[in-house]
């Protein structure tokens, strides 16, 4: 295979014609740069030149060797500033597109214009041109639409914010997430749009609920329990003390809570021996 490091293209070949002759070199050879040589002296040709990927036009005729051998130094000096963009570009796709969070890009009104993968598959997005550019308002629930929307408004006076809420899917699967929204600004530093980076903590949301569900229901035991239960560390410290150890042994929970089992229940003659 041929690798050149420059090419030069006439326009006018007598198999092609026109800029179809400059796409079908670049699908051939999409890393050389290209300056295109014509006999037409036609600014909007190329203009449309430079737009379709050329790195150069120059007019046959009109150019002697010293605005070549710019022409080329640069030709190629842009070339390869464009293929670390594109390179670039593709390793930061990458990455967003392995990376587990939702992540994407939202204009003022919520409008979304970029997603990760991850994020489609939160979502339950199967077609992203879909959506693209259509508010994503209706994935939260109702009660979290305001404070959602006021967020990414915010974003674009340049604030932050945080929001834990429930999602509702496209296929109306709920999941509780927590999204941080930050603004997102281009390399003149304007805000362009809110990045919204989604995290789903619904496993966390069960646990928390299982955790108070049981905290209940400890409680509830305690309360009603005929015997005296007090619970306490490694260090012998009570952090529980239910209303009928107050009734046996005569101390209100909030004066036992974080002294020594010792010191509350064994007398002081056999502190010693305990």
């Amino acid at each position: 295979h041929l690798h050149p490091t420059l090419i030069f293209l006439d326009l006018i070949l007598p198999d092609s014609y026109g800029l179809s002759s400059l796409t079908a070199i670049k699908q051939l050879y999409p890393a050389a740069p290209i300056i295109v040589l014509s006999g037409i002296h036609d600014l909007q040709l190329a203009l449309e030149a430079l737009q379709s990927g050329s790195q150069d036009y120059l007019v046959k005729g009109e150019f002697d060797e010293r605005m070549l051998s710019r022409s080329i130094q640069y030709s190629i000096e842009r070339k390869k500033n464009e293929l670390a963009l594109i390179e670039s570009e593709h390793r930061l796709r990458t990455i967003l597109n392995t990376d587990p969070e939702c992540i994407k890009l939202m204009g003022p009104n919520c409008e979304l214009f970029e997603i990760n993968k991850a994020g489609m598959d939160m979502l339950d997005i199967d077609d992203f041109e879909a959506v693209k550019g259509q508010p994503i308002l209706s994935s939260e629930a109702l009660p979290y639409r305001e404070k959602a929307a006021e967020m990414v408004r915010s974003a674009f006076d340049g604030k932050s914010g945080q929001l834990e809420f429930e999602m509702i899917t496209a296929k109306g699967t709920h999941r509780w997430c927590e999204i941080n929204i930050v603004p997102y600004r281009n390399t003149e530093g304007v805000i362009v749009n809110a990045l919204g980076v989604t995290r789903d903590v619904t496993a966390r949301k069960k646990n928390e609920e299982q955790l108070r569900r049981s905290e209940d229901i400890r409680e509830l035991i305690m309360d009603s329990a005929l015997d005296a239960i007090f619970c306490i560390d490694r260090e012998e410290v009570i952090f529980s003390w239910n209303p009928q150890a107050e009734l046996i042994f005569g101390w209100k929970e909030e004066e036992v809570l974080g002294k020594k089992l010792s010191s509350i229940v064994v007398p002081p003659k056999y502190r010693p021996k305990h």
